[in-house]
């Protein structure tokens, strides 16, 4: 046995108090758990981080966002729309890699027929189809109009491991905004193996994926095209199915290395289009099967993965309030704007007689001042002073691939991310996984600057408010002026 390891086995509900054993036991290291994915579940616990390199504390994050951000940059112009899903141009001549379900499943439709594509920036072009391989859910065409077209190689191997941090490129359903760049989404490989790689060519990755990412790629840190989403059929092997489990840790994808794409581009050139192979499906079952897992709570947004954030979101943590309805339901987060009892939320979900709970834990009813109905937003007072405020700063730039955080009520990390698109109608979108009551909070970057708030669900992530929009729309809200107008007195409710 590996020096420094050890092998118990542990219910599925012990997990949870063995992690927490180690993160006492380990103070300032990430502790990873490897799961076996066999049954019944047994748990190998590594005395330090021995799969992957993942950051532990805000300094080495500020490194992989470095890196994000330039990979986002890089790879923009590759990524297009195809159909109703999503491809990536890996020659000069305009070959174009997608899946096979996106572009040869219709019947009607095979080798040398022509499918419409689209640019980032709505440039609509037309592309023939070539080959495919149904196994391996992978498809091949070539744009009609001849190049040279912006295009990046497929890597020759696939050098992930488990615990590598990748970043998914796609074009997921999204409101029909067809000039929108792809969205960028950061991920970590959670299931791998020598067999899974080398041998059947696949891995997994917590990146969220929703309909219309089929076909897009997947990049290491490195910037290499190391692999196309595949599948989420065998991947339900891995996913967690204990309480507390973060939204987009229910859907965990499978990938085709960039080796397997290699191994069958020949073929699919000449347009052939490759059979499936039930029997060897079922081998790559049994292989997952006993492939090492990433436990959730070291996924991409996992609790152990998100303290490495603790530093950036402590201080504006202590002005987070939390919104609850009359049953005492949380219903949305929210924040301190004004010492003298002044909080901002999202609008969307507020009660009539919001009821608040400071930071020092008061529950205090508000009244709700104003409303803003287009920006989902509203200003709220609690009869309190001394309170903490958030400070607003300067304009900071986001980038795509930027990391950000939500603070919780509890100075908590709740969820993390990275900025998945930048919209010019001073909003931008975050691929971290909120639950419905933790819309309405501020988002912070590395430095701990508010950059943002998180004001309504995507299918991936986050719609977001510019920190200088919400700024601008104070005065106008503590007005009165935006107060609503029907069921809401004037002054606080009993």
């Amino acid at each position: 046995m590996t020096p420094g390891l050890q092998r118990q086995s542990f219910g599925r509900l012990g997990t949870i108090g063995v992690a927490l054993a180690l993160a006492c036991a380990y103070a300032g290291a990430l502790p990873l758990l490897v799961a076996q994915t066999g049954e019944p579940a047994g748990y190998t616990v590594l005395d330090r981080t021995m799969v992957g390199d993942y950051p532990q504390d805000v300094a080495a994050l500020r490194d992989m966002e470095s890196k994000v951000i330039e990979v986002a940059e890089k790879a923009m112009p590759f990524v297009i729309k195809v159909g109703q899903g999503s491809g990536v141009i890996i020659d000069a001549d305009g070959l174009i890699l997608s899946q096979w379900h996106v572009t040869h499943k219709d019947p009607a439709r095979g080798p040398g027929d022509r499918i419409r594509v689209v640019f980032r920036g709505g440039e609509e072009r037309s592309a023939e189809l070539l080959g495919a391989d149904i196994f391996n859910d992978i498809s091949l065409l070539r744009l009609i109009e001849p190049g040279p077209y912006p295009f990046i190689s497929i890597a020759e191997r696939a050098d992930v491991q488990l615990g590598d941090p990748v970043i998914k490129f796609g074009y997921p359903v999204s409101g029909g905004r067809p000039s929108r760049a792809p969205v960028v989404r950061l991920g970590r490989v959670v299931c791998a193996g020598e067999d899974s790689i080398r041998k059947h060519g696949f891995f997994v990755a917590d990146c969220f994926v929703n309909g219309g990412d089929s076909g897009g790629p997947l990049f290491d840190l490195d910037g290499r095209l190391v692999a196309i989403i595949r599948a989420s059929a065998m991947p339900h092997i891995v996913r967690p199915n204990f309480g507390g489990v973060r939204p987009r840790h229910r859907s965990v994808f499978s990938y085709t290395t960039s080796a397997r794409v290699r191994e069958v581009l020949p073929k699919m050139l000449e347009g052939k289009v490759l059979p499936d192979r039930p029997p060897q499906r079922r081998e790559e079952y049994s292989c997952l099967r006993s492939t090492t897992q990433v436990p959730p709570d070291c996924w991409t947004q996992g609790s152990y993965t998100c303290r490495a954030y603790g530093n950036a979101t402590k201080k504006v943590g202590q002005s987070v309030v939390e919104i609850r309805d009359g049953d005492g339901k949380a219903v949305s987060l929210g924040f301190v704007v004004g010492d003298d009892g002044w909080l901002m939320t999202r609008s969307a979900t507020l009660p009539l007689y919001p009821v608040c709970v400071l930071p020092d834990g008061r529950e205090l009813v508000a009244e709700i001042v104003g409303v803003s109905s287009k920006l989902n937003i509203a200003m709220l007072k609690v009869q309190a002073i001394g309170l903490q405020a958030i400070s607003w700063g300067e304009p900071v730039d986001l980038p795509v691939g930027t990391l950000v955080a939500i603070p919780g009520s509890a100075a908590n990390t709740v969820a993390a991310g990275v900025v998945s698109v930048s919209n010019p109608d001073a909003t931008f979108e975050h691929d971290a996984g909120l639950l419905p009551h933790e819309y309405g909070g501020p988002i912070v970057d590395l430095s701990g600057r508010v950059v943002g708030v998180s004001i309504s669900p995507l299918v991936y992530g986050s719609i977001a408010l510019s920190v200088e929009e919400v700024r601008a729309s104070v005065p106008e809200l503590k007005s009165g002026r935006l107060r609503p107008k029907i069921g809401i007195p004037k002054g606080l409710a009993p």
